[in-house]
């Protein structure tokens, strides 16, 4: 990361924290997803309709957002 080692405050750093948050936007709406694949499962359970490919879908959607914290927490350990 061009920003590791950057000082508190400093461009560099100010410009990986942006894209930080950009990140952490986008990991925000997978989870939001993920929400509302929950809410899917729970009304097909409720009405007996098709649950392995939401639970496919989610596990994807779940797959995703865990790469993305992972990422995240990567990318922010380096700018301390």
């Amino acid at each position: 990361a061009s920003a590791q080692g950057a000082a508190f405050g400093s461009d560099g750093w100010a410009r990986a924290s942006v894209a930080i948050a950009g990140l952490e936007g986008a990991r925000s709406r997978a989870m939001i997803a993920l929400a509302d694949l929950d809410r899917l499962l729970v009304d097909a359970a409720v009405e007996g309709g098709e649950l392995d490919r939401i639970a496919a879908v989610r596990n994807t959607v779940t797959a995703q957002v865990d790469e993305q914290n992972s990422t995240i927490e990567s990318l922010l350990w380096s700018l301390r």
